[in-house]
């Protein structure tokens, strides 16, 4: 008898990813409790996010690749970032990954809101004044 195996996505439903690597260097650099907040407020507000963003480190820089996870897509991946000189060497790795999220949020708004009835967006601008 053969049993066949599925091997499951772990990561389905979160927007935002690690690879191995960059776990590394999070834990390497991210000392202070404000950054680990931070990291962790990325982390939730990207769950509602229909982008993926999939950070990895490719030969010491960080490089995010953000991609669509709604189903019937045509061209799923939208966009590569990379990590500025800047941004490797003088700032925080958070600083990347604030930006990346932010690409992130902004393709969604601008591919899904147009879609969205007037009425239910004035809604949602509220709730987004409220947090």
């Amino acid at each position: 008898m053969q049993v066949n195996s599925v091997n499951s996505n772990q990561n389905f439903g979160m927007a935002l990813r690690f690879s191995p690597e960059v776990q590394k260097v999070l834990a390497k650099r991210i000392k202070q409790d404000s950054s680990i907040q931070l990291l962790d407020s990325l982390v939730e507000t990207q769950k509602s996010n229909p982008f993926k963003v999939d950070v990895r480190d490719e030969l010491g820089v960080l490089s995010a690749y953000i991609s669509d996870t709604t189903p019937n897509v045509a061209n799923p991946q939208l966009k590569v970032l990379k990590q500025s000189f800047l941004e490797k060497h003088f700032k925080s790795p958070l600083a990347f990954i604030e930006r990346c999220c932010k690409y992130a949020d902004k393709v969604n708004e601008e591919t899904y809101a147009p879609n969205m009835n007037s009425k239910l967006k004035s809604i949602f601008e509220k709730t987004k004044d409220a947090d």
